[in-house]
């Protein structure tokens, strides 16, 4: 926020920037039509701040989630929102109250354009959870684990179809596309199952 700064014996007035003036004045004067208005003004001045690859994420808790929303989506445009995410921050205790337990609070995350970069997240496992998940080693010592490579479900695409000539059985589907099940084929020596490394990222679906 903007103040009095001294230094040297000159003393600077700071004067607040766009964003701190729209981040502490009073949001909720007129209730929740000016708390809008201010969400409103303020998501369309960090939308103008993003880059063209950037993305905004939006916490908010069970007032006003469903009325951000829209806001947001007129703002980024619905087609530029990406998930919505469940924050679980306690255990109901509404022992008496009429309504279910205020447990979550929503992430929504949106980006400016389809240009946007996605670092996807990835859980670290301890070396209990390592030996639980892969529970087979190769001749290296490396542990793996083998899946099917196929899962429920009927695809009308690439996964649907046949791959050197196999099908999936009945109401089955391939889990990955063709490229991966022919990388499974030859780095995995035509082992007709998914050998998942535990020291690599998963092959791409």
């Amino acid at each position: 926020m903007g103040g009095e700064i001294a230094g040297g014996g000159i003393t600077f007035v700071k004067e607040p920037s766009i964003i701190e003036q729209k981040a502490y004045r009073d949001t909720w004067g007129h209730g929740l039509e000016s708390y809008l208005q201010w969400f409103y003004e303020t998501v369309t001045l960090l939308r103008e701040s993003l880059t063209e690859a950037g993305s905004l994420y939006v916490h908010l808790d069970w007032h006003v989630g469903h009325y951000a929303k829209v806001v947001l989506d007129e703002v980024f445009g619905v087609e530029n929102f990406r998930s919505e995410i469940i924050r679980e921050k306690s255990n109901p205790k509404n022992y008496t109250k009429l309504s279910y337990g205020n447990v979550h609070d929503v992430i929504f995350f949106y980006s400016k354009t389809d240009k946007c970069i996605w670092n996807k997240p990835y859980a670290q496992r301890d070396d209990v959870r390592i030996e639980a998940d892969f529970p087979s080693t190769d001749e290296e010592g490396r542990r793996f684990k083998t899946a099917p490579l196929h899962a429920p479900g009927i695809r009308m695409g690439e996964t649907g179809r046949p791959w050197r000539k196999l099908i999936p059985p009945p109401g089955n589907h391939w889990r990955y596309v063709h490229a991966t099940l022919y990388w499974f084929w030859v780095i995995r020596r035509g082992i007709m199952a998914a050998e998942v490394m535990s020291d690599e990222r998963p092959v791409p679906a």
